[in-house]
Formats: structure tokens, sequence, C-alpha cells
């Protein structure tokens, strides 16, 4: 029997190499997988391999997060302010107001606390001083911003305002006398804060009493059922504005005598 030509066995040797080829690359693609066990899953997106992220996921907590990073930058957790009030509550012209602070500080540290004073949008005053040494007008706004501190962090401003109101004239009792024809005089003081028109109003007195309302002047003729008794008088000194003062004393006067002399009224006690 013949053997196969030159030619055949060419081609037989190469079909051979390739059916080996073929059957290499099939028992690669099906090469067993390692199993999986607990503990070793695939991670989504996670490059467990890093040994940073790794110990980010076992911790659960984000380096990144707002507030480890102010902490990092301040090395400490700022005072909290818990309250501020402004004293007087309600100011008038010519009183000095002052700003009260309640704060704590969540790590036992010293505060600082910094008081920023404008009035009418302008800034006046900036220092740790708590009373506002800039005089105060009627219809003005004030405003304190209050910044608490330690030695390692600042919180956030804490602000608060008032408005200031108009201030009620002061009065006082500028003295009295009997004269002639038994008239009592007296005479009422009083000046305004703000420079206001004062109007004087008798609001209490006996019968027949009668007060300037310009210029504060009391005249009252004294008729005997007014002899040897208490009266109370009572004057109001009004500012244009409406706001008031009044003045309240006792009156116990005295007639003329037969011989002619004039006893004095009896000393006024005044009270506001």
């Amino acid at each position: 029997m013949a053997g196969p030509s030159p030619g055949g066995l060419t081609r037989i040797r190469i079909l051979s190499a390739a059916l080996l080829l073929l059957v290499s690359l099939i028992a690669c693609s099906q090469a067993p997988q390692s199993p999986v066990t607990p503990g070793n899953e695939p991670s989504s997106g996670a490059d467990i391999s890093d040994p940073t992220k790794r110990s980010e996921q076992a911790s659960g907590v984000s380096s990144g997060s707002q507030a480890e990073t102010a902490v990092a930058k301040s090395g400490g957790r700022p005072p909290v302010i818990e309250k501020v009030t402004l004293e007087p509550a309600s100011p008038v012209t010519g009183e000095q107001l002052r700003a009260s602070v309640h704060a704590k500080d969540l790590d036992g540290k010293e505060i600082r606390v910094l008081y920023l004073w404008q009035i009418d949008g302008q800034a006046v005053q900036e220092s740790e001083e708590s009373v506002l040494n800039s005089p105060l007008h009627r219809g003005a706004f004030v405003e304190v911003a209050v910044i608490a501190s330690n030695h390692s962090a600042s919180g956030s401003p804490v602000t608060v305002s008032t408005l200031v109101g108009n201030a009620s004239p002061a009065i006082r009792f500028a003295g009295q006398s009997l004269g002639g024809r038994n008239t009592y005089q007296a005479s009422i003081e009083a000046t305004d804060p703000e420079g206001d028109q004062v109007e004087f109003v008798l609001k209490a007195g006996p019968p027949g009493m009668k007060i300037d309302s310009a210029t504060g002047v009391i005249e009252w003729l004294i008729n005997v059922e007014g002899t040897g008794a208490s009266h109370e008088v009572q004057i109001a000194a009004r500012d244009s504005e409406g706001a008031e003062t009044l003045l309240t004393y006792q009156l116990k006067p005295c007639m003329e005598s037969s011989d002619g002399t004039v006893n004095r009224a009896s000393d006024a006690a005044s009270s506001n």
C-alpha cells in the first residue's frame, strides 16, 4: 500500500497542530474558579487593597466630614452661647446699655467674649467690654454681635438689637412761699433729655389751685376751709412726645395772723 504523498503529510501535520491548540484553549477556559468564602467577597467599587480605605470602611467614619475638619482646624470645640440680653430691655435717651451673656464651654476651657456694637448700622465699638460707651439718642437702632471663644476655637456670633425710646422729662420742686392776701405760690422746674418743649399739668390739688402750663408756677388763694388741712399736690411734666414725669408733695398752709404777720406754708415733701 502506497504511503501518503509528501504534500498530504504536510497537511496532516498542520491539522494536528490546529487541533492541539484548540484543545489547549478549551482547557484554559474551563479552569476551576477559587471558592468564595465569607470575608473575601469581591468589592463593588471600593479598593480594599488600599490599607487606608480598609481602615475607613472598618471604622465607619469619613475622614472628610465637616465636623472632623472643623475640629482638626481649631483643635477643639468652641463655647456655646446660651442667652444674650440687653439691659435695660427698653432703653431711652441718656441711659447706658449693657449686654448680658450666658455661655458655657463644653471642654471646661476659659471663655473670652467679644462685643461688636453698631448704632444705625455704623460700627461704634469693638471690645471685650459689655457696656456700650456711646451715648444713646431717641430712635436709634442699636445692635450687638457677641462672639464667644476659647484658646483654640471661636463660635458663631449671636446678635441682639433694640430701639432707643423717648425719655421722660426730669422734674423738680424749686420752692414755695405764702404771700399777701394768703396767696400760696410754688415753682416747678423741668428739663427734657431730648430738648423737647415741656408742658406742666396740675393733676391733683386743693380747689382753686392753678398752674401755668409753660412756666410751672403754681398759685392758690387760700380760703378758710383750706387752712389747717393737708392737701396732696400732684404735677406732671409732659414732653411733646407724650412722655411725662409726676411730682407729688403734701401741702398744709396757714393764713395771716391777726397782727398782720404772715405764716409760711409748711415745707413740701416731694416725690417723683
